[in-house]
């Protein structure tokens, strides 16, 4: 089985609703285990500055599915929840990111990965510091807890809520 972390983020409300479908809909999925979930932050918009703070959390699953089908089946949950607008940095019901596959470097015209993005963006490092913070990418020499160090501590963030970080995880549609 392969470790996998993912982020969510929502900033159409209901928010939290669009959230806990897509976790409902990933723990649907054969083969796919949630095994741990952050906390869900309530953040500012980056790069598009004009639309509503977002809800963003990072999950760590273990799948045997492949990274390439893994994104498929993603971008699928995003069609189905209705994700309509697919111009980054703009409003969305559900956003999920693949952050890291087993520690794999990827680089094709479809996934890199780790995302290439992560060492900027707090939103992702936060979450992911609550549920991995001495876990360090293939291409880094820093822990996730580290990166998100070196980034401005003056972000105004707020924790939204505690998720559960049982192995029994339950979601309703």
């Amino acid at each position: 089985m392969c470790k996998v972390y993912i982020s969510l983020g929502s900033n159409i409300n209901p928010k939290i609703q669009y959230l806990y479908r897509c976790l409902f809909m990933i723990n649907e999925i054969d083969n796919i285990e949630i095994v741990n979930q952050s906390n869900i932050y309530e953040t500012s918009p980056m790069y598009y500055l004009e639309q509503d703070n977002f809800l963003n959390m990072v999950i760590e699953l273990s799948t045997s599915i492949k990274e390439d089908i893994l994104l498929d089946i993603f971008k699928d949950i995003e069609c189905e929840i209705g994700r309509e607008n697919k111009n980054d940095n703009k409003p969305r019901k559900i956003d999920i990111d693949i952050l890291d596959y087993n520690q794999i470097i990827i680089n094709t015209n479809k996934l890199i990965l780790p995302h290439p993005k992560i060492s900027e963006r707090l939103f992702v490092l936060k979450p992911w510091n609550d549920i991995a913070p001495d876990f360090i990418l293939p291409n880094q020499e820093k822990t996730i807890n580290d990166l998100m160090l070196l980034l401005d501590s003056n972000n105004n963030f707020v924790k939204f809520y505690s998720g559960n970080n049982e192995k029994n995880i339950s979601y309703s549609n």
